[in-house]
């Protein structure tokens, strides 16, 4: 996926190992503080609901940033080997069961 290329590519993540705890522990807690960067972005551009993107025409802000939170995750996802479709898609018919 281009997400993780994009991510090294503007030097946001080191291309850091994954054989060790301490590199995986650092990873997700980078991303953790991305995601929670990229939320406070979204909250912000809620706050200016009509205002346009400066990168995409056409597009509103909060959209934007909630693009932007998504591609967080993809890339961690990403990095950690995980099928985020997949796992989305069978955590949605376990909820769909779900009872309480």
């Amino acid at each position: 996926m281009q997400c993780l290329d994009n991510a090294i590519r503007r030097e946001q993540i080191e291309p850091i190992r994954l054989d060790s705890k301490k590199n995986r522990l650092k990873l997700m807690n980078d991303s953790f503080k991305a995601l929670i960067r990229e939320g406070k972005e979204f909250k912000y551009a809620i706050s200016n609901w009509g205002r346009q993107s400066q990168h995409l025409k056409g597009v509103k802000e909060y959209k934007e940033e909630l693009a932007d939170m998504v591609i967080v995750l993809f890339t961690l996802a990403e990095l950690l080997d995980v099928n985020l479709g997949k796992v989305i898609v069978d955590k949605i018919e376990y909820n769909k069961a779900r009872e309480d």
